[in-house]
């Protein structure tokens, strides 16, 4: 099989690309004998791609942030002539903009459409969210809205949760202070600001009990480092870490603040489970894939209080909280098995070609 990725960019700090990059390193490792491309907007992780071995093509109009009526008609242009000229059989795209190219394209050229809908967007602007002959959806909740909206035929929706390699635990270290520690893009739904809140709000005593950390970047940054300066929460922001899983290895909690309703499940609470951290969580749709009262410590994200309890009781009493983290590191490498999403995208790639 001939298989075309295209994503909007290729990010450090992005799900999307991390996903992708599982997704393709799997797939080399267990059906090498198929060929694989990669058509980006651009991004600043493309080297990190580069070592798998598979050509990676900058397509600068399938940049959903530069869109325009002459950039989409020459982004159609574009991949269409990829295809042609690389016998491309599916193109397999992981974002609704680069899913509408394809689209256009798949009615000119003979390909199959897939898109991997990781999380639920605003309904708002022209093109269709899930424009592709198959839907991969990464939360049972995200299937349950397209076929109650009637949007895609539950034959045309898969279920594929993310996959993630294991890693060595054996390594990971206690040291005398707590270890905290949140991450991802620096935008308000993120909810970081409740976070820098929350630990401004911690007695002091539990405060010189631990050590924070964010890491990240986007818009919100100059905000949160003006916040956390202006309440003296002291937190180290760590800028864009390449490879966060293994960062987590030096950590002890992880706090995801999130309030967003467009989730699909955000990488960075895998890559925690995976590292035995841990986790304090809001509750946000979706949640529920994984998370719960028995591996993790969750709360109401309208009612921060709960967050500023939740991590004073953590820092305090972590040992007590050993068990949960071990838990929900079971719960995660049982559910998210990357050889499970390959195996289970290979056999999708199969089934399409075959109708």
């Amino acid at each position: 099989m001939r298989i075309l990725f295209l994503v909007n960019e290729l990010l450090q700090v992005c799900g999307v690309s991390k996903h992708l990059y599982h997704l393709i390193d799997g797939l080399l490792k267990y059906y090498p004998d198929d060929e694989y491309f990669i058509m980006t907007g651009g991004g600043n992780s493309i080297q990190k791609f580069q070592p798998l071995g598979v050509p990676v093509i900058v397509c600068e109009n399938l940049r959903h942030e530069s869109r325009s009526i002459t950039g989409y008609i020459k982004g159609i242009k574009e991949v269409y002539s990829f295809v042609k000229n690389n016998n491309v059989q599916i193109i397999h795209s992981h974002h609704h903009y680069a899913a509408s190219v394809s689209s256009v394209v798949s009615k000119f050229a003979n390909v199959k459409t897939i898109l991997t809908n990781h999380g639920l967007l605003p309904e708002v602007g022209i093109l269709n969210h899930f424009d592709a002959g198959h839907i991969i959806v990464v939360n049972q909740h995200i299937k349950n809205y397209l076929i109650n909206n009637r949007m895609k035929k539950n034959q045309n929706i898969s279920f594929i949760p993310y996959g993630f390699p294991k890693i060595d635990n054996a390594n990971k270290k206690r040291v005398e202070k707590v270890r905290v520690v949140s991450g991802g893009r620096f935008v308000k739904e993120k909810g970081f600001e409740s976070l820098i809140k929350a630990i401004a709000n911690l007695p002091k005593e539990t405060r010189e009990k631990a050590d924070f950390f964010i890491a990240g970047d986007g818009e919100e940054a100059l905000n949160l480092t003006e916040l956390d300066k202006k309440l003296n929460t002291k937190i180290n922001f760590l800028g864009t870490i390449s490879n966060f899983q293994e960062e987590l290895l030096e950590m002890d909690i992880v706090v995801m603040t999130t309030f967003s309703k467009a989730e699909g499940f955000p990488t960075v609470l895998l890559e925690a489970g995976f590292a035995k951290n841990l986790v304090i969580s809001s509750k946000f749709r979706g949640s529920d894939l994984v998370l719960n009262e028995g591996n993790s410590l969750l709360y109401d994200s309208e009612k921060p209080e709960e967050l500023t309890s939740l991590l004073n009781n953590a820092i305090n009493n972590f040992n007590n909280y050993v068990d949960l983290a071990e838990k929900y590191h079971e719960d995660v490498t049982k559910s998210f098995s990357l050889e499970k999403m390959v195996r289970s995208t290979e056999a999708l790639y199969k089934k399409l070609l075959n109708t």
